[in-house]
């Protein structure tokens, strides 16, 4: 008798993640900000009206600092604009992302930093930025950085334009801080596991097995429900229509799947 060897399927998993937007700014209103002049020249960084696209910057407000003006010339800025606070939740991975570049194709070479510190700190400038740099270009670019060890307090964003003269101006926009949760691992293996159906669903979601909990969240991360369960289903009449990913307990513990309410 020949003997087949049957393999056992590798499960398939995908780990899932939830984020949020903390924090974000498009300068589009500058409420909560601050301005700091250290060199004391009287400039000091502004809001910045663009009609026209510029290397990169979209149309609209931007802010900015300049090293060189038409009625000056030369300046050595040391100028801070300063963030409202931000409270950061104490989980996740947190991140800081933003735009920035200059108005000169030809002279661009201005240096910035990027600080966080806690709320009610005393600017002095011997910090620790968050990233420091001199533009290699003025074509905007999107740099972003680590915040997660500031998690569970309040801080003021500082950004700093400095060390460069004779240049021109210095633009940064849409400040955005996120927070990233893993919600876990869909699990598509053959080991018992709780399947949804009817998916996609108009009115019911309901569950083949045992479940005790569920949070729903939308495409961005945003929990849009969380409620005990009751009859192993869960009413998603209210949602909009689109793909939501629900995450909920189980016998065997947590589980993540996609739907869609259509």
């Amino acid at each position: 008798m020949r003997k087949f060897l049957l393999i056992g399927a590798v499960a398939l998993a995908s780990f899932i993640n939830a984020q949020t937007t903390v924090f974000s700014a498009d300068f589009e209103s500058a409420a909560g900000w601050g301005v700091i002049d250290r060199d004391g020249d009287g400039q000091q960084f502004g809001i910045f009206n663009l009609t026209t696209p510029l290397n990169g910057f979209p149309i609209g407000k931007s802010a900015g600092s300049r090293s060189w003006s038409s009625a000056l010339g030369a300046l050595t800025p040391d100028n801070l604009l300063l963030s409202p606070d931000i409270v950061l939740p104490n989980t996740g991975t947190l991140k800081l992302s933003l735009l920035v570049g200059a108005t000169d194709v030809n002279f661009y070479e201005e240096h910035y930093a990027v600080y966080a510190l806690p709320t009610g700190t005393v600017f002095t400038g011997t910090e620790t930025a968050l990233i420091e740099e001199t533009l290699t270009s003025a074509t905007a670019k999107t740099v972003t950085v680590d915040l997660t060890g500031y998690a569970g307090q309040t801080v003021k964003l500082f950004f700093r334009h400095f060390n460069c003269t004779d240049q021109n101006t210095f633009l940064f926009d849409d400040v955005l801080v996120t927070q990233t949760i893993g919600m876990g691992t869909a699990n598509n293996s053959t080991k018992a596991s709780v399947s949804l159906y009817p998916n996609p669903t108009s009115d019911f979601l309901n569950f083949s097995g045992k479940v005790t909990s569920v949070q729903i969240f939308d495409a961005s991360g945003r929990t849009v429900s969380s409620s005990k369960v009751s009859n192993n289903q869960v009413n998603v009449t209210n949602l909009e229509k689109g793909v939501y990913i629900v995450k909920f307990e189980t016998e065997n513990g947590t589980q993540t799947e996609k739907f869609i309410k259509k």
